[in-house]
């Protein structure tokens, strides 16, 4: 559903619209309160550091249950494939890190320890 017309619908007065854009509304006050948001080129670290993801082409709207690309500045890995990595955003809005693995949608990924998937490594469901 787009944000449009989550806000028509909360306009109308439906309560699950409304409790969605609560949601998203305080995770980002939350994550731009304490600074650890992740945003495009903000510094060269933001994608080790940060723990939110407010997405500017979203309208600045918190990433939740949902992936994402994120451009990185890595100089310490050569090997990687592009200019960033994939992270996966939950349900809270944190992005998944320093985990063995992680099941979504009924497969498991391995993150490393600043939340970038290892896609070389997942777990089909038996």
């Amino acid at each position: 559903m787009s944000e449009k017309q989550l806000l028509q619908k909360a306009a109308a007065g439906d309560k699950g619209a409304m409790e969605e854009l609560l949601i998203a509304y305080m995770g980002m006050v939350k994550a731009l309160a304490r600074r650890d948001y992740i945003v495009g080129a903000a510094t060269e670290d933001a994608w080790q550091e940060g723990v939110y993801y407010c997405d500017p082409a979203n309208g600045g709207r918190l990433a939740v249950n949902e992936w994402k690309y994120l451009e990185a500045v890595d100089d310490e890995n050569d090997d990687r494939e592009g200019d960033g990595y994939w992270f996966y955003f939950q349900s809270n809005g944190k992005k998944v890190a320093e985990k063995d693995s992680k099941r979504i949608n009924g497969r498991k990924y391995r993150f490393n320890e600043y939340g970038a998937a290892e896609f070389e490594w997942f777990a089909d469901p038996a």
